[in-house]
């Protein structure tokens, strides 16, 4: 009986745990270099990334966490000076995990840099 209520007892303590470590409105998500970072907003994604230098247009990619990477969004490379932003909207950033990644491509459009993917967790109030 002791044995059956302690399981019970931390049974309950992992799920309220779960239950409220879970991602939150605002939450931001950093690649381990740092210089791609996301934020969930409930129905968009805010991406930030740093400068790569000789770059002419960069290619903002998204997939569903585990599926494939599709195109998105190009952005110029001489807009701003030190970081480059881009907004998703999309009404699965309430539902899914969104992973995005970004490519520099120089004028020839060979790839100079790829940034570390992240993953955007789900919106959750």
């Amino acid at each position: 009986m002791k044995r059956e209520l302690s399981f019970i007892l931390l049974f309950a303590l992992l799920l309220r745990l779960i239950t409220f470590s879970g991602p939150v409105y605002g939450q931001t998500v950093s690649n381990a270099s740092g210089d791609l970072t996301g934020v969930n907003l409930g129905e968009l994604i805010h991406l930030v990334w740093a400068v790569e230098p000789g770059t002419d247009e960069y290619f903002i990619y998204r997939s569903y966490f585990g599926g494939t990477w599709v195109l998105l969004y190009t952005w110029p490379g001489d807009l701003l000076p030190s970081t480059r932003g881009q907004v998703d909207v999309t009404p699965d950033a309430a539902s899914n995990i969104l992973c995005y990644r970004v490519d520099a491509k120089n004028k020839l459009r060979v790839v100079i840099r790829t940034y570390k993917p992240i993953c955007v967790p789900v919106y959750v109030l």
